[in-house]
């Protein structure tokens, strides 16, 4: 295994009973166990602070020892003499750098510390790893003294963590567990938040139900009012009158022989005009002046009867009580009730949007539902790799 690689897998721990709790007991279990490892953490940071300011130390020597490194002495070709130059000059920055990032190194939880650290020397590895190759070509035995103070160093690193093993677990675990715990409590608020808004709209939907329930009840007493019996029964005598005007101008129209009248007037242009308006909207054609032009044409045409007088006099006066009828008709309580149906309408309208809206809040609720589910899953599966078991 590379001196570079992580020194945190180490041994397999040997299986015990799973101590027992509840979730709500997560909380004071982590502060016992902060409680009674502090002591122990502190010893470790200050052990992991003591041997990085050693390494940094020793390495500020070595860099100077390397820098101090005569190549033109060497009895090879210039050349060869370059290349080494220049890669012991480029592993050098490496190893300068390397020392800048370890003193800046803030040590206040070991497991992050060592994985950081482990994390500084890979990267350093794979930058200067050529360099180191191609410069021991020369400077071996030299170079030598650098890879023995990291091995130095990881040495101890890697004896710490072994006998620290359990304890930097769990101080692992605590920390994993701590994160989300937090994560848990604001997906928590994020939650009550969340139903505050669903209840909010659910009420507002249960109000406008109210309103309608209210328009109806509204419509109800205005079909059963004496007032809408008697719109009713104008509407219905009105419906009649047209019906039976209808069918008066239907009859008057039979009477009308337009072939002998077309035959009297097929050469005068203005006469036909009035002519073709009767037969094609007999009653429109009436109504612009009671039919007096059609009297006309029939009196100049010597076909008018005595029957078609008494039709025509029938539905003007018929046509006049109609109009008077339908004219004084008002339709208040009708009104009404199509006001109170629009409502409805708008009503519904504004409730299905709130169900459009209360659906898809819902499914965001359950996303982060069955995220919360995650998280607390994933507390679970942390604590019983340390022997915890919650119920």
């Amino acid at each position: 295994m590379s001196i570079f690689e992580s020194v945190m897998n180490l041994f397999k721990k040997e299986e015990k009973e799973p101590e027992k709790m509840g979730f709500k007991g997560i909380d004071n279990w982590i502060k016992d166990n902060d409680s009674k490892g502090k002591e122990k953490l502190d010893e470790i940071i200050e052990f992991i602070k003591n041997e990085v300011w050693v390494l940094a130390n020793s390495l500020t020597q070595n860099i100077e020892s390397l820098k101090g490194i005569n190549i033109e002495n060497k009895k090879v070709e210039q050349r060869a003499k370059f290349i080494v130059k220049q890669n012991l000059d480029y592993y050098v920055v490496g190893l300068e750098k390397l020392m800048k990032d370890l003193k800046k190194l803030d040590v206040k939880d070991a497991n992050e510390s060592i994985e950081e650290i482990n994390n500084l020397f890979i990267e350093f590895d794979k930058k200067t790893n050529m360099n180191f190759q191609k410069a021991t070509f020369l400077i071996g035995k030299e170079l030598e003294e650098t890879k023995k103070i990291i091995s130095e160093f990881f040495k101890n690193l890697k004896v710490n963590a072994k006998k620290n093993k359990e304890f930097l677990e769990m101080q692992r675990v605590m920390t994993v567990v701590k994160c989300n715990l937090y994560k848990k409590n604001g997906l928590k608020e994020i939650i009550s938040e969340m139903n505050k808004g669903i209840d909010g709209k659910s009420e507002e939907i249960v109000v406008l139900k109210k309103e309608i329930k209210k328009c109806r009840d509204f419509i109800k007493d205005v079909k059963k009012s004496k007032d809408y019996d008697k719109e009713l029964k104008s509407r219905r005598e009105i419906v009649d009158m047209e019906q039976n005007l209808v069918k008066k101008f239907g009859e008057l129209r039979g009477l009308v022989d337009f072939k002998s009248l077309s035959g009297v007037f097929h050469s005068n242009k203005k006469e036909m005009g009035l002519i073709k308006e009767y037969e094609s909207n007999f009653r429109d054609a009436f109504d612009l002046n009671s039919g007096e032009d059609l009297i006309g044409l029939l009196n100049d045409a010597k076909i008018n009867s005595e029957e078609i007088g008494l039709k025509v006099e029938e539905i003007k006066e018929f046509d006049g009580e109609f109009v008077m009828l339908r004219d004084g008709f008002k339709d208040k309580e009708s009104k009404k009730i199509v006001d109170k149906e629009s409502e409805i309408e708008k009503l519904n309208h504004k409730i299905s949007e709130l169900e459009y809206e209360l659906s898809r809040k819902n499914r965001k609720l359950e996303k982060v539902y069955e995220e919360e589910k995650e998280v607390v899953e994933k507390i679970k599966v942390e604590l019983f790799g340390v022997g915890v078991l919650v119920e």
